[in-house]
């Protein structure tokens, strides 16, 4: 266990700071270059940090989300990865910025923006306050040893005491999202800013990867993936975010991730290079959307990729990982732009320039209604369900059942998740609104209607009845 040091408050800059060191260096106080790096890093960048609070109104009920905010701009433009970049902002009822302090300061934010691919929001402050600034650097430049430092909050305390972390480089992965570890330390907690040894802004805490455990069973070795404590032993080095803060959303909506019109891509595995004599990094087009923009201008299934932009596609330790790569490379784009692919068809060579048309919705953004009295979750059909899934349920029009609760009305009536609702009492429903408004209408009669649903189940279509609840 990580012993934590929790100093008096000090003065620093006319701000109380409470620190929080997290320390695991064996048997040794703190050498004093590390301490004065916890000290310039708290000195200069506590002003900085804020915590990120936001409410929202959805289908399924109230949600309230939050992190650590962080300043990047003197006029009060703060980012944040505390919101899910999956919500729909019309349904964001507060949005509230709370600066650290004696009192704290309640601050009203206004949404710029949500980079839907890194997961960062983009927020600005309404009303006066002098901030500190964090300029992240355009490269993180680390090597293993290097000591690193972290700065955050510890929002589990009213009062939003400032946090530090320390560690020293112990691996850099790519996987393929580039990710550090650290080990003689630990940084501090999630939305943290990290510093290289010179003081300077160069990644974030993120998410923690599991921890794994191998044991032995009756079948060989098992992996197991564990998840412990709250402990942060990586970060996210600023090469993977940094392109965002050059480009930051403005409109006030979720940013709309670049498309070039392919439903699916797959990995070239060995046995199908050497086939092909493919002997460069490779990813296979698997599903090109009919009349999209990749259809309209030449791909084609099964068309091999090797190039991106005049750059061939990087080597990395598997045929999975470069597919994985080669999308967080177009996910960089922007709509409106050009790519140039390099694609093999057959023994050709060709040259593939697509518009980047906006990703259509995906399934995780479509309109939701769950309905607690009858016991189920449903959502509207997108387009991409037509071609992520090719069974004959989704060649049809209705609502998707994502949930039903057990011993509910509508378990008891046999509904399931998977199915696919066609109508209620013969009116056929494609649209949240459509449902909800026949469902009212049946149970406001007097006496309430049973709700008489048609249900296609794989290439089956079902008759169910979920009766009226008694008034």
């Amino acid at each position: 266990m990580i012993p934590l040091f929790k100093q008096k408050e000090i003065e620093m800059k006319k701000l109380p700071v409470v620190f929080l060191l997290l320390l695991w260096i064996a048997s040794a106080a703190l050498g004093a270059d590390s301490q004065e790096l916890l000290r310039t890093v708290a000195e200069k960048y506590s002003g900085a940090l804020c915590l990120v609070r936001c409410e929202s109104k959805q289908e399924s009920g109230q949600r309230s989300m939050a992190g650590i905010g962080i300043c990047i701009d003197g006029s009060g433009l703060i980012m944040t990865s505390g919101i899910d970049p999956r919500i729909r902002v019309e349904f964001i009822s507060k949005l509230e910025v709370t600066v650290p302090g004696d009192p704290p300061k309640v601050f009203q934010g206004q949404l710029l923006g949500i980079d839907l691919v890194t997961g960062f929001s983009f927020i600005r402050i309404q009303g006066g306050h002098k901030w500190s600034v964090v300029t992240f650097q355009s490269q993180s430049g680390l090597s293993l040893g290097d000591q690193v430092a972290s700065i955050g909050l510890s929002l589990g305390d009213p009062a939003l005491p400032t946090t530090l972390g320390l560690g020293y480089v112990s691996v850099l992965q790519r996987v393929p999202d580039r990710l550090v570890g650290v080990t003689g330390g630990m940084l501090s907690n999630i939305g943290s800013v990290v510093f290289n040894n010179r003081g300077e802004a160069i990644g974030l805490v993120s998410t923690q990867p599991f921890l794994r455990y191998v044991t032995i069973g009756p079948r060989g070795a098992v992996s197991m993936p564990l998840k412990g404590e709250d402990k942060t032993f990586s970060f996210r080095p600023v090469e993977d975010f940094v392109y965002v803060l050059r480009n930051i959303p403005q409109d006030g909506k979720v940013r709309r991730p670049p498309w070039i019109g392919v439903g699916h891509f797959s990995p070239v595995e060995r046995n199908l290079a050497e086939a092909k004599g493919i002997q460069v990094p490779a990813v296979m087009i698997d599903q090109v959307i009919p009349d999209h923009v990749g259809d309209k201008a030449g791909l084609k299934d099964r068309d091999i990729i090797i190039g991106m932009d005049g750059r061939p596609l990087e080597k990395m330790s598997s045929p999975q990982f470069v597919v994985r790569n080669f999308n967080n490379r177009l996910m960089r784009k922007l709509v409106g732009g050009n790519v140039s692919l390099t694609v093999l068809d057959g023994v050709q060579k060709r040259e593939v320039r697509i518009k980047l048309a906006p990703m259509p919705m995906l399934q995780s953004e479509a309109k939701r209604f769950y309905d607690k009295t009858l016991g189920f979750l449903v959502r509207e059909m997108v387009m991409l369900d037509r071609f992520a899934d090719r069974s004959f349920s989704v060649k049809v029009d209705g609502l998707i059942v994502l949930t039903v609760v057990k011993q509910s009305p509508a378990f008891n009536a046999g509904l399931k998740q998977g199915d696919i609702i066609t109508s209620i009492n013969k009116r056929s429903v494609q649209t949240i609104k459509g449902c909800s408004d026949i469902i009212k209408k049946a149970f406001s009669q007097t006496p309430p209607l049973n709700l008489a649903l048609t249900v296609q189940r794989g290439e089956s279509m079902q008759k169910l009845t979920i009766r009226a609840p008694k008034k």
